[in-house]
């Protein structure tokens, strides 16, 4: 198990930004860009166990398909079509190829209107 400082290393979203209205931890806006800041956000595109999920109310999960900047601090990609509700967010991504799927979830419930 990685640890830094007594803490596990995992995803840790921490900010999300609808660049369509600019609103933060509030409005997503399907078929535009969405941001998302954080701390170890990086995962493999090619491994479709890893990246950046909207988990809808009903237990639905819609997997992001548009990754345009994948940096540890910084995701920016295209949000996938949602239907009207609320969603989690959260990122998944293995360490150190230990095998050990990590997720974090960004706090807020996110909406589309």
């Amino acid at each position: 198990m990685d640890k830094y400082l007594g803490v596990e290393i995992a995803p840790r979203p921490a900010c999300y930004i609808d660049a369509f209205t600019g609103e933060r931890n509030g409005t997503v806006t399907p078929r535009e860009v969405g941001r998302l800041i954080g701390e170890h956000l990086r995962f493999d595109l090619g491994d479709p166990q890893q990246g950046i999920f909207f988990l809808d109310e009903a237990g639905g999960e819609t997997r992001v398909s548009s990754v345009g900047l994948n940096k540890p601090g910084h995701l920016v990609f295209i949000v996938p079509e949602l239907v009207t509700g609320r969603y989690g967010l959260e990122v998944r991504a293995l360490f150190n190829g230990d095998g050990d799927l990590r997720t974090g979830k960004l706090k807020e419930a996110l909406t589309v209107g």
